[in-house]
């Protein structure tokens, strides 16, 4: 069922300026990781994490460069969508960084 559901939920945080719809686009992507969080490398599952990490993880960094100003500022809004996006990254590397994670940003 969830294969269907990322590219919905990725369609919905970046076609939109309702900060309602990027929320349960958030949510939604959110709830994915979550499900696959504990899965090690090379277990049954991990593919589908591996997969939101790959599409999902670059646009939601993207996202939250763009909200973090609004934080700063006290928006509750952004900041309530800024902590979606650090849980999301956090259930996507708990157990180990992804190759696309470490190559990406290596020169950083």
């Amino acid at each position: 069922c969830w294969p269907e559901l990322l590219p919905q939920a990725l369609g919905l945080i970046a076609a939109t300026e309702d900060p309602n719809k990027v929320m349960v686009g958030l949510l939604i992507i959110r709830k994915i990781a979550r499900e696959f969080e504990m899965k090690a490398r090379g277990r049954p599952g991990r593919e589908s994490l591996d997969s939101v990490i790959v599409k999902a993880l670059p646009q939601l960094l993207q996202l939250g460069e763009k909200l973090f100003p609004s934080a700063q500022a006290m928006d509750t809004q952004a900041i309530d969508m800024l902590r979606v996006i650090a849980k999301t990254f956090h259930s996507c590397i708990q157990t180990s960084l992804h190759e696309s994670l470490i190559t990406d940003h290596a020169s950083c």
